[in-house]
């Protein structure tokens, strides 16, 4: 997808249209860590009511990036590639627009659907890392995606009696998302490239 055929970005840039107008990409970065970061600390003292569904990771993202875009809450209306470093530039072979409500409606039940109750922790850390990463590779907002699902998937795990250490995640951002990318590293051309193990240990650690 080229720069001219992405409604998001402001003609000629990279840079997401947002509500202040900012077309800096660095300056952007900081607004919008300031804004979420508040954001998000108050979900975490305040949880969001909801059934952990297509409705609920919307009004999640809403909610943390409201402040910065018109479309906050919004699937995207795209494809997107992502490249990434850990996969030599190779993107994750994200959800389809058009199939992101259907698969998200598919995982998010089968999480809840998961006997959590009769889980060692081992395996509690094995089905949790995987619908977290599946749920992630759906990447159904534009901007957002990494930081509004681990919230929804530590929420849902309190609500269930699986706390989660955020605090571990948080501190470990850029290892978190290279396990994800490294969870879901498979393709349609070269196959099962998958490492969930990278994913499965910090899930694991970070279980209280």
């Amino acid at each position: 997808m080229s720069l001219l055929s992405d409604p998001y970005l402001y003609p000629g840039t990279k840079v997401l249209i947002n509500n202040f107008g900012i077309r800096d990409q660095k300056e952007l970065d900081v607004v919008e860590a300031n804004y979420t970061s508040l954001r998000l600390s108050d979900l975490s003292e305040n949880p969001m009511s909801g059934s952990y569904d297509t409705n609920h990771l919307r009004a999640m993202h809403e909610y943390i990036f409201s402040d910065l875009y018109e479309w906050a809450g919004d699937f995207r209306t795209i494809d997107i590639e992502k490249p990434e470093a850990v996969l030599g530039g190779i993107s994750i072979e994200y959800c389809a627009h058009a199939k992101i409500n259907k698969s998200l409606e598919k995982y998010s039940s089968e999480m809840k659907s998961a006997k959590w109750f009769g889980m060692q922790r081992e395996k509690q850390a094995e089905v949790f890392a995987k619908y977290f990463s599946l749920i992630w590779q759906i990447h159904p907002f534009r901007e957002g995606n990494t930081r509004t699902i681990t919230h929804f998937c530590c929420q849902y795990a309190d609500s269930v009696n699986m706390p989660i250490d955020r605090q571990l995640f948080q501190r470990n951002s850029e290892y978190l998302r290279s396990a994800l990318v490294a969870a879901r590293a498979i393709f349609s051309d070269l196959g099962d490239r998958s490492q969930p193990q990278h994913l499965y240990r910090i899930v694991f650690d970070a279980l209280r």
